[in-house]
């Protein structure tokens, strides 16, 4: 369910957590993924120098 998309509050209902900690918990290591792939793709879609830089707009 996380990699085909569904929201984390979804998964955690289905799959009886009580909540999204324990959810987070669990598959850290799949949501830490899915994060830096999605990080990727957003650098290349709009370009690294709209990311990585704190403090400017």
């Amino acid at each position: 369910m996380i990699y085909a998309g569904y929201s984390d509050w979804y998964i955690a209902k289905r799959l009886g957590y009580t909540s999204l900690k324990e959810l987070h918990r669990m598959y850290d290591h799949v949501f830490t993924q899915m994060q830096a792939e999605a990080d990727t793709k957003l650098r290349v879609s709009i370009g690294q120098e709209y990311l990585g830089k704190k403090g400017t707009k």
